[in-house]
């Protein structure tokens, strides 16, 4: 019997710590898993297609850390159990605290122990999978949707904090900056979590360094509330800076990695058609001009080794790869070929339906100025002999203490929804082009209502 009181209340937050901690990695461990199925799918068929065993391609595809982080992983420990057991024995007894891909796994180990054709079973696998990636695309469609629309809300909630509370009685404009702050957090995780598979991949260091960008703006704009002589200053260097870094950031690394999508698939597309026209993998790699893979195709001509930013685009050079060492055919290059559409397609839709939210989240900040001009503007022009008996119920109406908020506002939602949009946040473009847009608001609607 434990007689200290401290010392059982540790073991027992020990014990709640180590029970979270196994469900958090369970959680993360399924998520990963739902993201990350599909492409793995895609490899063991691409290499059981080429002529490889079953062990063979599970080694290939823990090869691909880089595509399949989870997952690569889960193949590694397969191909460890097929040492110590019979394959269809390993296949058969494999858990996974995603029940999908567990069933997954058994289902294939099921044919190889009746001896069934198992790229057969792999094609038809995929088949349905290409289909069920494009609902989960469709899901997350609508996710986004759902987070624009909780963009509008803040945008319009804010300034009527403003007016029903700093105006009647001293509300503190803090609060609004945190409703911001979790409202954008909440979008952040809420879009990174139902993201079926994450396809642009940019350098690790720009994101760094766009995260970095954004904290120091954060900071620097909340300065604001303290110090008015910087209400110019800061957001104008701040929304210059993000702006500019986000457009090269932007136009060098997001809009390529974008378009490396539509390239992919293009590509495994005509040379499956070349392929089922006779004509040899090399030579038709050679011949491709079309500007939105040319120099991928080229690279592979060569030998050369090609680094795409997209992960449709170097399934689909692996893929090529396999099938230029042979046993890969037409039908196997055109069936990636619908997933890397499909999925591409998903993902162009997504970004359509948000570019209204990033105008939204571009103009945030000035609509919240605008409209407390606009709500403040009568009480500019009380008459003075009635002034002094109104401001006895009514604060002074002034700009001041709304502006640090709509500043903040802009920078939390426009970063907020570059990752929603472009699966980074690295585009810190329209988070700069919102606090600009802020100022110049704040500026004009100053000549109208006092500062």
């Amino acid at each position: 019997m434990i007689q200290n009181p401290l010392l059982s209340a540790l073991i027992v937050l020990a014990v709640i710590f180590g029970a979270a901690s196994k469900k958090i990695r369970d959680s993360e461990m399924r998520s990963a898993a739902a993201r990350e199925q599909t492409i793995f799918l895609a490899f063991i068929y691409i290499f059981v297609k080429s002529g490889k065993t079953l062990v063979e391609a599970l080694l290939e595809s823990s090869k691909r850390r880089d595509l399949m982080r989870h997952l690569a992983g889960e193949a590694a420990k397969l191909r460890r159990m097929t040492e110590l057991k019979t394959l269809p024995v390993a296949l058969n007894n494999y858990r996974h605290p995603n029940p999908e891909f567990a069933l997954l796994i058994r289902s294939i180990g099921e044919d190889v122990e009746g001896g069934f054709g198992l790229d057969t079973k792999l094609e038809r696998m995929l088949e349905t999978i290409i289909v069920r990636e494009g609902e989960r695309w469709s899901r997350y469609v609508n996710t986004v949707e759902t987070l624009g629309e909780a963009t509008v809300a803040i945008i319009l909630l804010t300034p009527l904090f403003y007016l029903l509370g700093a105006i009647f009685g001293g509300f503190n404009t803090l609060i609004i900056v945190l409703v911001a702050a979790v409202a954008s957090v909440a979008m952040y995780v809420v879009s990174a979590a139902s993201t079926p598979t994450a396809l642009v991949e940019i350098p690790q260091y720009i994101v760094a360094i766009s995260t970095a960008l954004i904290i120091l703006s954060s900071a620097a704009l909340f300065v604001t509330f303290f110090m008015p002589t910087l209400y110019i200053y800061a957001p104008l260097v701040t929304g210059a800076v993000l702006l500019g870094w986000g457009l090269f950031a932007h136009f060098r690394y997001v809009r390529r990695a974008v378009g490396e999508g539509e390239g992919a698939y293009l590509m495994l597309d005509t040379l499956a058609s070349r392929m089922k026209a006779g004509y040899p993998i090399g030579k038709s790699l050679e011949a491709m001009r079309d500007e939105r893979y040319n120099e991928y195709a080229k690279r592979m001509a060569h030998g050369l080794e090609a680094k795409p930013l997209n992960k449709l685009m170097r399934i689909a050079i692996e893929t090529i790869k396999v099938a230029r060492h042979g046993g890969l055919g037409a039908e196997a290059l055109g069936l990636l070929s619908r997933l890397a559409l499909r999925v591409h397609l998903a993902f162009t839709e997504a970004r359509a339906r948000m570019k209204l939210y990033d105008g939204l989240s571009i103009i945030s900040g000035a609509i919240i100025i605008a409209i407390s001009a606009f709500t403040l503007m009568p009480f500019t022009q009380i008459p003075p002999e009635v002034a002094t008996e109104v401001q006895r119920i009514i604060a002074q109406p002034s700009l001041d203490p709304i502006y640090p908020p709509a500043l903040l506002t802009s920078l939390f939602l426009g970063s907020a929804i570059s990752r929603t949009s472009d699966q980074t946040i690295a585009g810190t473009w329209r988070a700069g082009a919102g606090v600009l847009t802020t100022l110049a608001s704040y500026l004009i609607a100053s000549t109208v209502v006092p500062a």
